[in-house]
């Protein structure tokens, strides 16, 4: 069986059923990203093939976090693989990763800041545009706010769920559930009447 074979029938055997609908379509997008490997037998793999395509990941310019996800997804499909004894060993052991240090965060300037909402302004959702610029919050978590998320005594802003792709879910881990402050630019893109 070759590698493309198996990690389709590792994801959607072993996977599917036991991870978030968005954490499987983050599989599937690293899997496409595995294609070159695809008509490479499973007992073919060996450390060199795939320390080599790492490396070619890193010349390509993938972040750091992706060649890691991608040794990864084969480190586990082959590991299901030694045990369904379709091979011996795992070849992504002794895969070496290039140490990067992780880019800082950018911060809007305050110049960026007034750019950004002078060109929104002419939005029917420039109250969305500011809510999401003031919270932080990720597009899918504040449609999945409810006003009973919003406590007013405390100042915060309870984050328990998102929405991706038509569904209603929790975050896919538990950093995600967090509490953001509500301060006084983000109260002040709220609809008058619910204040």
């Amino acid at each position: 069986m070759n590698l493309g074979n198996w990690l389709e029938h590792y994801l959607y055997t072993f996977k599917r059923q036991n991870v978030k609908k968005s954490t499987f379509d983050f599989y599937n997008n690293i899997r496409d990203i595995l294609k070159p490997l695809f008509d490479i037998e499973l007992d073919e793999l060996n450390l060199f093939i795939i320390q080599d395509f790492a490396n070619k990941l890193y010349e390509q310019n993938y972040a750091h976090s992706t060649v890691k996800h991608c040794v990864n997804l084969i480190s586990q499909a082959c590991r299901k693989a030694i045990t369904a004894h379709f091979i011996k060993i795992n070849p992504c052991d002794g895969v070496e990763l290039q140490h990067r240090p992780r880019p800082e965060i950018e911060c809007l300037t305050p110049v960026e800041i007034s750019l950004l909402r002078n060109a929104a302004q002419r939005s029917i959702y420039y109250n969305v545009f500011l809510f999401l610029m003031y919270s932080g919050m990720r597009t899918g978590e504040m449609i999945a706010l409810d006003w009973r998320d919003l406590d007013y005594t405390k100042q915060v802003i309870h984050i328990r769920r998102n929405f991706y792709r038509g569904e209603l879910t929790t975050p896919k881990t538990g950093h995600g559930i967090r509490d953001l402050p509500l301060t006084n630019q983000v109260l002040s893109t709220l609809p008058r009447r619910q204040l």
